[in-house]
């Protein structure tokens, strides 16, 4: 690790961005059914094929998602995109997030509320879901966009990126849509938890938990 980061003896963010940058490089291998269908045409299920199909279409993940990464990156892959989806503080969708996302650091009527949109590769990895961990599940999530985000639920969001008018999926198309986001999921080794973090100067620190908690 040392050779990819920075030596200055104080910790920095450069420190940390190159820490963060390594760990995820290891679960980006582009190694996963549907790499394989595209990259070798190896078949996938029926159902996850039927999946993409909406994806691309009805149910207009594809305008957010962009392949190959599945998420809010594009040519020229310099940045990533901002949506604005009404995301709830919880899944019962009462009120909207406190969170105003890129509001904090560039204040525009357009970018209250917004966030990165986020990957899709290794979905049934990364619960839960939204900034917030507002939902468990994808079927929670497809449900959420489904009925047209947060202004299609009721909440006031008035720069909502997303359409507030239902698609209208069936719970068969649901399930297609599921079974395309699992083959996404890649062949990953994953690493065992350590069985205890380092000790820190700060005693508030030796609470954490391994994996850490939401």
């Amino acid at each position: 690790m040392l050779k990819y980061t920075p030596q200055e003896k104080e910790i920095t963010l450069e420190h940390i961005t190159s820490a963060v940058t390594m760990y995820y490089s290891k679960f980006s291998k582009y190694d996963a059914p549907f790499d394989e269908a595209i990259n070798t045409s190896k078949p996938v299920s029926t159902v996850a094929k039927a999946g993409f199909n909406l994806f691309m279409s009805k149910a207009q993940c594809a305008t957010c998602h962009f392949v190959p990464q599945f998420n809010g990156v594009k040519p020229p892959f310099v940045n990533s995109e901002f949506e604005v989806i009404g995301v709830p503080d919880a899944k019962n969708l009462h009120r909207l997030s406190s969170d105003l996302g890129r509001f904090e650091i560039n204040a525009a009527t357009e970018t209250r509320n917004a966030f990165r949109t986020g990957s899709l590769r290794n979905a049934a990895y990364t619960k839960p879901y939204m900034h917030n961990g507002a939902f468990t599940t994808l079927k929670e999530v497809i449900d959420f966009y489904d009925t047209g985000g947060g202004a299609g639920r009721g909440l006031v969001v008035p720069n909502q990126t997303l359409s507030s008018d239902s698609l209208h999926l069936s719970d068969i198309e649901k399930n297609n849509l599921i079974a395309f986001m699992m083959s996404l999921n890649e062949n990953i080794t994953f690493e065992n938890f350590p069985e205890k973090l380092p000790l820190s100067k700060n005693k508030n620190w030796n609470n954490r938990k391994v994996a850490g908690e939401y």
